[in-house]
């Protein structure tokens, strides 16, 4: 296969990804135990913060063959420019937009959806869920009536070469 999907997909057929966007992951699943835990541990923050209490309610997995494709043959471009991808599973929030909204656009994360910040207009991601949750938070109620707590994405980032700006 010239692209190898993750582990966690559902797939119609060999090498062929079920159709859809968003799939449910069962609360039971070793995917979203594994989500769960990293929600938490990361909660915490750096060093001196608690966790505030945090559980993960819902999980649902993007699913998208069209973007899947481009980013497994960027990540490919950036590791052989660079020699190593430096991928990092990042947390970022959508703020004002609806996160199903954003992670269903054919261009990946567009950067026109978000509000301009200190390094102006972009999909801004965070090592900590906290950063995203306290400078953009995003409640579940204003997309989903009834639902409780906030939304966040979890998005598997190539980030290639990084420079720290400070802050």
């Amino acid at each position: 296969a010239l692209v190898k999907y993750p582990d966690t997909w559902r797939m119609a057929q060999p090498d062929v990804p079920a159709h859809g966007d968003l799939f449910d992951v069962p609360e039971g699943s070793a995917e979203f135990s594994q989500v769960s835990r990293r929600l938490v541990a990361a909660m915490r923050g750096p060093q001196g913060c608690s966790g505030f209490g945090v559980r993960l309610l819902q999980l649902q997995r993007v699913q998208n063959d069209l973007l899947w494709r481009r980013y497994y043959h960027e990540r490919a471009e950036t590791k052989r420019r660079n020699g190593d991808a430096n991928e990092k599973f990042l947390w970022m929030s959508s703020g004002d937009t609806d996160p199903g909204v954003v992670v269903r656009n054919e261009h990946g994360f567009d950067p026109t959806y978000y509000e301009k910040k200190s390094y102006g207009s972009g999909a801004y991601f965070a090592e900590w869920p906290l950063y995203s949750h306290a400078w953009r938070p995003c409640e579940a109620s204003r997309f989903h009536a009834g639902q409780a707590g906030h939304l966040i994405i979890l998005a598997q980032v190539a980030l290639g070469e990084v420079k720290d700006y400070g802050s």
